[in-house]
């Protein structure tokens, strides 16, 4: 019905007798309202809304009691606005929420006791903010929590998100921080997590001994783009039995523990846009795992008689130059 009316600004529905609104009536309406500030109880009517969507806007702040009345509210969209502090009393009515997304503001700073009447939140997106850290008391509440995006944001260390109280979470997206190195229990207490994010972070050089210990669920690990990343302990997982994906494309290894994990049991690897150094110990082992999964993009970067060969091919043929015999 308004699919041509984009510059449409202001739009009346009283006193009629609609009695329902399909699905998409409103496409077309993609004038934002550059709304800057919100009233406190300025929505408490609509007390049978289930879904708000204030996104790409100029809100800087959420009054306190401004969400009060909408006791039935599920989905809550506030993205791309000029947030920049959650305060602990913005969300307090929203005790049927069960998908925020605060992506694209400027929050740096997440209140103690922020989400302490959320435990029926599944779906948290902070992603594209500017936190560095989340106290203890900020995650408080979430009991439920299934998904976070904390991409694109500036977190150096994980160990202060204080993650360690989410054990139902199952999606954690931290890709495109600035993460220099993840320590020993970096994610203990997170049971129930089955794909881990860490993609792009252009400053992790070391992951360190039991650095994903806790993990017993983790199927899904994502370290790709990571491009100072060397160093990777050969401890790191404390159990790598329900690990299926694997990735750490483009990063700045030389070198893999063989006992990393049980290769046999992944079923994609992605292993592409590193600098191999193609000696003894590598290729008794990784010519094997790349062939189990047909994987012919990994290459030798050294040593000079290997550079840019197939690891994949690296069989007897090669096993002269180390003085040591692969069956192929």
């Amino acid at each position: 019905m308004f699919r041509y009316q984009t510059m449409l600004k202001i739009l009346k529905l009283n006193g009629n007798r609609i009695s329902t609104i399909q699905r998409e009536a409103f496409l077309g309406l993609n004038k934002s309202n550059g709304l800057v500030t919100l009233d406190s109880y300025s929505l408490q009517e609509l007390v049978n809304l289930t879904e708000v969507n204030l996104s790409n806007n100029s809100l800087n702040t959420l009054q306190p009691r401004v969400f009060s009345g909408l006791v039935n509210l599920r989905v809550l969209r506030i993205s791309a606005n000029r947030l920049r502090h959650l305060t602990v009393d913005a969300l307090r009515p929203l005790k049927k929420l069960r998908k925020l997304d605060l992506r694209r503001n400027l929050i740096s700073v997440v209140s103690a006791g922020a989400f302490s009447t959320q435990s029926s939140l599944l779906h948290l997106d902070f992603s594209s903010n500017l936190l560095s850290t989340l106290s203890e008391l900020s995650l408080t509440g979430l009991t439920f929590i299934q998904h976070l995006n904390m991409s694109n944001n500036i977190v150096h260390k994980i160990s202060s998100l204080n993650l360690r109280f989410l054990p139902t979470l199952e999606i954690l997206d931290l890709s495109w921080n600035s993460i220099t190195e993840i320590g020993t229990s970096s994610f203990e207490g997170l049971s129930s997590l089955r794909y881990l994010i860490l993609a792009h972070q252009q400053n992790l050089r070391i992951i360190h001994l039991n650095a994903f210990s806790g993990l017993t669920s983790l199927a899904d690990l994502d370290i790709s783009s990571c491009r100072a990343l060397e160093s990777i302990d050969k401890n790191a997982f404390e159990s790598t039995l329900e690990l299926r994906s694997f990735d750490i494309s483009y990063c700045a290894f030389r070198s893999l523990p063989p006992t990393l994990l049980d290769w046999s049991r992944l079923r994609t690897l992605h292993l592409s846009g590193n600098p191999f150094h193609c000696d003894q110990e590598l290729i008794s082992f990784l010519p094997g795992v790349l062939r189990q999964f047909d994987i012919h993009n990994a290459t030798c970067s050294s040593p000079k008689e290997l550079i840019d060969e197939d690891i994949a091919s690296l069989v007897s043929s090669y096993s002269y130059f180390f003085g040591v015999h692969l069956i192929s």
